[in-house]
């Protein structure tokens, strides 16, 4: 399963807002995001064809040309736990924060609850959300929690955001450092002083805070939902090894045109590291239509093999995994069997003349360029 940045291991919360964060810049990207090295202004001006290479003309320079669009994907975790109170931080440990002059209030935690006061003093879920502290070990490697198709409706509860703790808090078990896990820590937040770097992008480009995701559910689906707008596609034909299909929390559910729709974490079909339930998708997503256009880009999270080893408490990252990959089933180019991946997170396309495949699938060289 991928995690979001590696800071936090908890996941969905209340409010639990899948949201998404536009860098116009080049910059180093925590959790999964998808990466354009492109002119803005070319991509929207008509494509000028010379031999059998696409070129795009930029006929509308700006001031300040945009040469990338970064988008921060948090993975399975609310706007609320990185930027409940944003812009403001405790600043009683960890990295110090000081928001600029001006800088607007979130709709996080200060927001008004149902009850009177604001959600972050008197939530409705029974117990009010507690700051893990950037200096304490145990704050830092925390109990995962519940994020399954099923359990998150049963928590959204209608719409009145409720039933967190009792259905996707993890009240069982040990966290990475062998603290006994509390179901009310699904409500926790970081702050400026532990996630400092996203807070600093949010100072310097443009932060949605209101961007809803359109399905419940794991990994899986909304990385594709990310990079489709759907999960729905899938081929009944090329499900196989035990997908679970009309069950809660299954893999698959029948869908209204003959495809079914994603809801849980299936494999890739057409990679050769899948080994358990695996499903394809068809149609398009953002990487066949930048492909079409000549654009380059790439997906960087975990699941690839660590190129730095990890000693520290909790599980070292291990090697290529492709579940965290959420490039399209569809993909007509299998991984070479035996190649490993690099250690960078790697994912896309560079060029204009491979045309190898037709959804976003690994490039067959490294992808740094658009890092």
């Amino acid at each position: 399963m991928g995690e979001g940045p590696a800071i936090a291991g908890t996941r969905t919360r209340p409010n639990s807002r899948v949201r998404y964060y536009a860098a116009i810049a080049a910059a180093t990207l925590t959790g999964a995001a998808v990466a354009v090295g492109a002119s803005m202004a070319s991509a929207n001006a008509a494509p000028a064809t010379t031999s059998s290479v696409t070129v795009l003309a930029d006929s509308s320079p700006t001031a300040t040309p945009i040469k990338h669009v970064v988008v921060i994907f948090q993975e399975n975790i609310s706007f609320d736990h990185y930027f409940g109170t944003y812009p403001h931080a405790a600043n009683t440990g960890g990295q110090p924060f000081t928001a600029l002059p001006g800088t607007p209030r979130v709709n996080g935690l200060f927001s008004p609850a149902p009850g009177g006061g604001t959600l972050l003093t008197n939530n409705p879920n029974g117990a009010n959300p507690v700051r893990y502290s950037p200096t304490n070990i145990n704050d830092l490697l925390t109990c995962d929690q519940n994020h399954d198709y099923t359990a998150e409706q049963v928590a959204f509860n209608g719409g009145k955001m409720d039933k967190f703790i009792s259905a996707v808090g993890t009240g069982s078990g040990k966290s990475p450092t062998g603290q006994p896990c509390q179901a009310r820590d699904v409500m926790n937040y970081y702050d400026g002083n532990t996630v400092t770097a996203l807070w600093n992008y949010a100072q310097h480009f443009a932060m949605s805070d209101n961007s809803w995701g359109t399905t419940f559910g794991p990994s899986s689906p909304g990385a594709i939902n990310l990079a489709s707008g759907n999960t729905g596609g899938v081929d009944p034909a090329k499900e196989i090894r035990g997908v679970v299909k009309d069950k809660p929390d299954g893999d698959v559910v029948t869908g209204g045109d003959g495809t079914d729709s994603l809801i849980g974490d299936a494999q890739p079909y057409y990679d050769d590291c899948s080994s358990r339930n695996s499903a394809a998708l068809t149609g398009q997503n953002v990487g066949d239509l930048l492909n079409a256009r000549g654009l380059s880009w790439g997906w960087f999270q975990g699941g690839f093999t660590a190129s730095t080893p990890y000693s520290g408490p909790g599980s070292p990252a291990g090697t290529y995994d492709p579940l965290n990959v959420p490039g399209r089933a569809a993909c007509a180019t299998n991984h070479p069997i035996g190649v490993a991946l690099g250690g960078t997170g790697q994912w896309g396309f560079k060029g204009f003349t491979d045309r190898t495949s037709e959804c976003p699938c690994r490039s067959p060289e490294p992808v740094s360029w658009a890092s």
